[in-house]
């Protein structure tokens, strides 16, 4: 239609059995207040070099090679909110919940008591799935959570 802005982006359609579905642009025009409150990242070193904290609210990257401490500084900043009453959710899309255990206990965290509180581990199935693997190539054939 001439005069008339088109949007350009791509829109989410769906084709099935019926045909395609085509689904309304959804509004990304998301406004919220930043904060200048900071909340502690549970490691008291980190705080002090980053001018107390991370602020409340904010989307955090945390980036690294293989090994150099991304789940245990995430597990931390987790297991610290959830100390100060805040329910969390650790998602990893590599470890089990298990090794997500192991290294929390490593560190001196009670896991059970902390998912008492409101922890809540999500894991990727395939990481569940890997494990069992590696087991069966061992020789158990145990399907464990």
């Amino acid at each position: 239609m001439r005069g008339t802005a088109v949007n350009r982006e791509p829109h989410v359609c769906v084709i099935g059995r019926n045909g395609m579905v085509l689904y309304p642009k959804q509004s990304l025009k998301v406004t919220y207040p930043a904060s200048k409150k900071r909340i502690s990242s549970g490691i008291s070193g980190l705080n002090e070099r980053i001018g107390g904290g991370i602020f409340q609210g904010s989307t955090t990257a945390i980036m690294g090679s293989s090994g150099v401490g991304k789940t245990t500084l995430a597990f931390q900043f987790v297991a610290e909110g959830v100390k100060n009453g805040e329910p969390a959710i650790f998602c990893s899309l590599e470890e089990s919940a298990d090794e997500i255990r192991r290294m929390a206990e490593n560190y001196g965290y009670d896991t059970k008591e902390l998912e008492k509180k409101g922890l809540t581990l999500l894991v990727n199935r395939a990481a569940k799935l890997a494990g069992y693997l590696a087991r069966k190539s061992a020789g158990s054939s145990e399907f464990a959570n």
